[in-house]
């Protein structure tokens, strides 16, 4: 089975491409590093703009599969996106976020599946965990399953 990376951005404006692990970044306001279980972060503070851009990426796309498995990883991306979790149902977390303004979105490439929420900056510490719980605590729905397929053309 191949190993999954993991990539977290949090930036305060916009996402910028990562830097090689070995690159050094000068300036205070960017901060690069890797974290003991691998996940890579990358800061970037802009305080002229009151926004936070958080970014997951996960090194799985559609590279990943074969004639077989073709679309499961966009699938996938369709589930983690609009499901729900094992604490709240889609529409409550969908109302939460538009409570603390969020923006949620996700897309996936040849090379990963990502997940971008924007928010206001006060509301930073919202947004990582309303974020673990989409990715980390989803709750398989088999009837959402069912009508995104049909909606993929599955």
């Amino acid at each position: 089975m191949k190993k999954i990376g993991l990539v977290l951005l949090v930036v305060m404006m916009v996402v910028i491409p990562i830097p090689a692990e070995n690159e050094k970044i000068s300036t205070p306001s960017n901060r690069f590093f890797v974290l003991d279980n691998g996940l890579k972060v990358f800061l970037q503070t802009k305080d002229h703009i009151p926004l936070v851009n958080i970014v997951f990426a996960i090194n799985l796309g559609s590279k990943d599969e074969d004639e077989n498995t073709s679309g499961l990883v966009h699938l996938l991306e369709h589930l983690l996106l609009l499901g729900p979790t094992e604490l709240h149902s889609a529409d409550e977390i969908n109302l939460e976020m538009r409570r603390y303004g969020c923006q949620f979105n996700a897309h996936t490439s040849h090379d990963s599946m990502t997940f971008e929420l924007s928010l206001p900056a006060q509301y930073w510490e919202f947004g990582l965990s309303i974020l673990e719980e989409k990715l980390f605590r989803f709750r398989f729905s088999q009837q959402l399953a069912d009508k995104e397929k049909e909606i993929m053309s599955f």
